[in-house]
């Protein structure tokens, strides 16, 4: 960490020659803001509206009892300047020994791995006072736990490592970064750790000589340590968080080849020492949050995991946290203006639940969407009980229990519900499709829920709802004067494109053919002219079946693959007679021309211009001209794990996939568990060509447009099912 400042020079017109050196750092205290703004008159630095400020802030933490102290740190737990592994280190203690009594649980029968987000911890804990200010300092979130039973060791040990290379944190390492740390690491001198700020003027500053502080990096994911010297088939439970319940039970899948469940559900909020249910509860942060978007909150009790414990930093702290707006006035109260959502989505991998919370007082009022509770999902989807309905409908059971545990009682009657299926059941044909959704039908109502719609979602629907979710989550909504986004969401069976072409010079709406990709939103009160389309066949997953029947329809004899890695031999054996051994070349030309003529690009154009297959398009580089472009759902899975930035440009995207296709990526790797998992996924060069092809070859997007990949937007999953919940929403209204 390096220091600023100013240096001068006094004398320099003066005959008699002496110079006078002074130097001034910047460092962050009182003393240098009273130096550098009022020029050192203490007086003149404490305005009366700062004096107010400073008497409100003051009252504030009196009233949350911020002040309170909790405990004593024994020692001090740093975040970044020990190893992870270091029994000093934040991330050791809270996995080593916070989680295994906190989180504790009498009736469990295996050791319990405890996994952990790292970056859910956010600051250094200090040797002395602990008070309940320096809980939110250090976590700021709320920490709902689940519970997997009886995962053999043999696949807990590899959890770990995945997790750490995968979802929004992962493959940090494979990319350059700045070693800032090396040159001192490398000096010969004993020096001691601190800011590095020695020069040989002046005397205003600290000229000893420092090293930098020590910086390792931190981890996406820590974990308490495994059993050692047992057998490979001895059974753990696997304690994590919620926030990655999605990701992590998708490992377990592809390690085991077994849909997996949380067993155990610690929340809403569990006092786990005592096992006693506690209501669910804001930290302070939303409460901020509601609080200067309402003004209308009232307080609520809660309880929250803190690391207080004399000695060892380790207990349950209950608290109340008043809303930050009614400190004076708050009593216990539940608002009217509340209401949930659930959205399924049936999609062609697997089935997830998105249960959104809602403040709405009448609706006339636009609707504010407070938080995204739960996102949950189950493998496999609906479409792999294609000939057994009230399987397909019981594979949900799981996903609905999650949501009646998140949902308050009273208001479960009047929260909607709907199951919309997509892609892969439509691939099913009508009548197996509608069987499926006729037992989804029946069994929801043996839930309290209200049944909305359980249908096959229409592909312009589909692409909609996603252009909605995106735009509400951006404020466009709000705010009309930006541009609104487009959207394309890749999924396993369809991609579908939305956007809102320009409008004229004159400000007129451009017109667009009557067809089915001209669609008029009403949304809010006004009426969005959009450009739509949904390309069935096209998803990830119908593009690779595509791909390598494309591949043994030009040489029928061979069984060269441009799109597989060089020297691989690979069974190829699904939507064939009998299967192929397939030899890859690795060869990102060949591979990115078999894309091309998958696209269908030479399918007559009846009303041009057309994107491919056949289907009108208005140019984006004309029609879509400087709003933002943002990418979804397989383009986001296929890209961030290999370091793509989240917002790039093609060319950056076709270094990427030429470099995974040649090998040359795989040869800088030196992360294990990457090189492992590039190795174990042979498609990787097949999946990024497609996507390369798709979004340059295909949407004829314009190389120089800076595409955004967003998983999230403001800790909300994109994607069409926010879309769908406020539409939902809406109708429930309607019809009340």
């Amino acid at each position: 960490m390096e220091t600023i400042g100013f240096f001068s020079v006094d004398g320099i017109s003066k005959s008699s020659g002496n110079l006078t050196f002074n130097r001034r750092y910047l460092d962050q205290n009182r003393a240098t803001y009273i130096y550098h703004s009022v020029d050192g008159k203490e007086k003149k630095f404490d305005t009366t509206k700062g004096k107010k400020m400073s008497s409100k802030i003051y009252k504030l933490r009196e009233k949350l009892q911020l002040s309170q102290h909790l405990g004593c740190a024994p020692q001090d737990y740093p975040l970044y300047s020990v190893p992870v592994t270091n029994s000093s280190s934040l991330y050791h203690l809270v996995t080593h020994e916070v989680l295994p009594k906190t989180v504790a649980d009498t009736s469990r029968k295996n050791t319990a791995f405890f996994l952990y987000n790292g970056g859910g911890l956010r600051y250094d804990i200090f040797k002395g006072p602990f008070t309940e200010s320096n809980v939110y300092q250090i976590s700021p979130f709320e920490d709902n736990f689940y519970c997997i039973y009886d995962v053999p060791l043999s696949t807990a040990r590899k959890v770990l490592p995945i997790l750490n290379h995968e979802g929004e944190l992962k493959k940090r390492s494979v990319w350059p970064h700045v070693q800032f740390k090396a040159t001192m690491n490398s000096t010969d001198h004993n020096l001691t750790p601190g800011y590095v700020t020695t020069d040989d003027y002046g005397i205003g500053g600290d000229d000893t000589p420092h090293s930098a502080i020590p910086f390792y990096d931190s981890p996406a994911y820590v974990g308490s340590d495994l059993p050692t010297n047992v057998d490979d088939s001895t059974l753990i439970d696997i304690v994590y968080l919620d926030f990655f319940d999605n990701q992590l039970r998708g490992i377990l899948k592809n390690l085991t080849g077994t849909s997996w469940t949380a067993n155990t559900t610690y929340s809403p909020y569990t006092n786990l020492m005592s096992n006693k249910k506690q209501p669910k509860l804001k930290t302070p942060y939303a409460h901020l949050r509601d609080a200067a978007a309402a003004n209308r909150e009232k307080s609520l009790n809660s309880i929250r995991l803190v690391f207080a414990l004399l000695g060892i930093i380790t207990a349950i702290i209950f608290y109340r946290k008043p809303d930050i707006i009614n400190t004076l006035t708050s009593k216990p109260t539940i608002t009217s203006c509340q209401k949930y959502a659930l959205m399924v989505d049936a999609g062609s991998t697997g089935s997830r639940i998105h249960v959104y919370r809602f403040h709405q007082c009448n609706r006339h009022d636009p609707v504010r969407l407070e938080e995204e509770e739960l996102f949950a999902q189950t493998q496999p989807g609906l479409s792999a009980f294609a000939n057994e309905p009230q399987k397909a409908a019981e594979s949900l059971d799981g996903l609905m229990q999650d949501a009646l545990r998140l949902v308050p009682s009273r208001l479960q009657k009047t929260t909607p519900i709907a199951v919309k299926a997509t892609a892969g059941l439509r691939l099913l044909g009508e009548a197996k499709s509608e069987a499926i959704l006729e037992a989804v039908r029946d069994h929801l109502a043996t839930y309290p829920f209200r049944v909305m719609d359980v249908s096959m979602m229409d592909g312009k629907d589909e692409g909609v709802y996603a252009w909605i979710t995106v735009n509400f989550l951006l404020g466009h909504f709000a705010d009309n004067s930006q541009h609104s986004a487009a959207v394309l969401d890749l999924g396993g069976g369809s991609t579908q494109i939305v956007f809102e072409p320009d409008r004229l010079p004159d400000g007129s709406l451009p017109s667009l053919p009557e067809t089915d990709s001209k669609y008029i939103l009403h949304f809010d009160g006004k009426d969005y002219l959009l450009y739509q389309n949904s390309y069935l066949g096209y998803g990830l997953m119908e593009a690779r079946k595509r791909m390598h029947q494309q591949v043994m329809a030009i040489q029928p004899e061979g069984n060269m693959h441009a799109c597989l890695p060089r020297g691989l031999l690979w069974e190829y054996s699904k939507e064939v007679s009998q299967p192929v051994l397939f030899n890859g070349t690795g060869s990102f030309t060949d591979c990115v021309n078999v894309a091309d003529m998958m696209l269908n690009k030479d399918k007559e154009c009846e009303l041009a211009p057309c994107s491919f297959d056949g289907i009108y398009q208005p140019p984006i580089s004309d029609s879509f001209k400087h709003g933002p472009i943002y990418i979804f759902s397989y383009f986001h899975d296929r890209t961030q794990p290999l370091g793509l930035p989240a917002t790039f440009r093609l060319p950056e995207l076709e270094a990427l996939t030429e470099s995974i296709c040649s090998g040359a990526f795989l040869d800088n790797v030196t992360d294990v568990a990457l090189k492992e998992e590039i190795l174990d996924r042979p498609e990787w060069c097949l999946d990024l060509s497609f996507i390369y092809r798709l979004l340059s070859y295909g949407y004829e997007i314009p190389h120089d447009r800076l595409l955004t990949v967003a998983k999230k937007i403001d800790n909300v999953e994109t994607g069409w099912c926010l879309g769908a919940a406020i539409a939902i929403l809406g109708e429930l209204e309607h019809t009340q």
